[in-house]
């Protein structure tokens, strides 16, 4: 696969909007530049999704992509599982118009082509984004939309999301997900898209804080009070510090002149009764933004960007300052579990999804050498369900 600079990738991504009839919007942009400068999306490889229309040819590279999932599935799930309905992984997309970003904590894209399987009946339009590029050996014939950023191991994982965002996808909201996360395809009808969904609140509790000045936590709630003797356990905290406090000196500044970093400012003191110090931490490996709130967190998170500040505390920090936390309607709180330690039963936890909205960590190396058979199956059970499920009728 043959990867371009930004500025030949950019002329080509054009071009490619232009064959498929894409509306170029006129934007007010109310920061001098771009958020991203070109320095970090290194390079870009872009290519268009075709909706099928009913009674007209499928396309070429829908036929394509058709006949690499369908042999895939076949090769990996032959015996363990039922086939998709007809074998068809050009099954009609759902009405919901939804930007799925797909961050790979670590250069393993040989995942990509079962991510394919597991989500593009679902989500018409997929980005995926890591550290160097996937080959094409490693993409086994498909052709995908992939942002090629250093994402320190996954530590800076929502710079793919901001990058996303800006590339301006017309589109009703922006899910993220880490290559590990595995998410139920349903919760797209479960839940209000004009809201932020989260995936379950902050660690340790959601009026527990950390202080970066003082370096311990801190209760919230009825008032701002800390206790000295509970230090700040996390091994990234010492690294980290400095750059929070100046990102977060510089969102309460009032120097940047934009309402939603002011509205920023104010919920974060909200949140943190007054306080301006006090922070939140969690894995922010799933979330969903809404359209009218994506270009306010792709700009809000760039501050922290700029800094290099991990996404534990970038995510829950941005979701959080993007609504009013005296409004309980502002977030949805996305069911699931975070299962530490131990990967476990994969084909166990496809049963979870039927209940639950996620689970995290999902690793699908195991299917690679054909030796997990757990991995095979719950991948092959996955895919079955999706592609079978009345979701796609919709």
């Amino acid at each position: 696969m043959k990867l371009l600079n930004t500025s030949s990738a950019l002329k080509i991504w054009l071009a490619a909007l232009m064959k498929v009839d894409y509306s170029f919007q006129s934007v007010k942009v109310n920061h001098p530049k771009p958020i991203c400068d070109g320095k970090e999306m290194t390079k870009v490889t872009f290519h268009p999704n075709y909706k099928p229309i009913p009674g007209q040819a499928i396309s070429d590279a829908n036929v394509k992509r058709n006949n690499v999932l369908n042999s895939l599935f076949t090769l990996t799930c032959n015996g363990i599982t039922k086939s998709p309905i007809n074998s068809n992984f050009n099954t009609p997309w759902t009405n919901f118009d939804i930007l799925l970003v797909v961050s790979f904590n670590w250069p393993k894209y040989k995942d990509i082509p079962y991510l394919e399987a597991m989500y593009r009946g679902v989500f018409k339009n997929i980005v995926y984004c890591g550290t160097g590029s996937p080959s094409a050996k490693e993409l086994n014939g498909l052709n995908i939309t992939f942002i090629s950023y250093d994402l320190r191991g996954g530590r800076l994982a929502y710079g793919c999301v901001i990058m996303a965002i800006e590339m301006g996808y017309k589109v009703n909201g922006y899910f993220h997900i880490s290559d590990d996360v595995a998410v139920s395809p349903w919760i797209i009808q479960k839940y209000p898209r004009g809201r932020i969904w989260y995936n379950g609140g902050a660690y340790p509790g959601p009026d527990i804080l950390w202080d970066a000045k003082l370096g311990v936590m801190c209760r919230a709630k009825p008032k701002y009070k800390c206790d000295l003797k509970k230090k700040i356990r996390w091994i990234h905290y010492p690294g980290n510090r400095d750059a929070l406090i100046k990102t977060y000196q510089l969102i309460h500044s009032g120097q940047l002149n934009r309402s939603d970093v002011q509205l920023c400012s104010d919920n974060l003191k909200k949140t943190a009764s007054g306080n301006t110090t006090g922070w939140y931490y969690d894995t922010g490996d799933l979330y969903y933004i809404p359209r009218h709130l994506a270009h306010s967190f792709a700009y809000i998170a760039s501050l922290f960007l700029q800094e290099n500040v991990y996404l534990e505390i970038t995510s829950p920090a941005v979701l959080l300052c993007l609504r009013d936390p005296d409004n309980k309607e502002a977030t949805q709180l996305l069911n699931g579990r975070h299962f530490w330690g131990s990967y476990g039963n994969l084909y166990e936890k496809l049963s979870f999804l039927d209940k639950h909205d996620y689970f995290h960590t999902a690793k699908l190396s195991g299917i690679i050498d054909q030796k997990e058979k757990d991995t095979i199956k719950y991948f092959c059970g996955f895919v079955s369900k999706t592609y079978n499920s009345s979701l796609l009728k919709i």
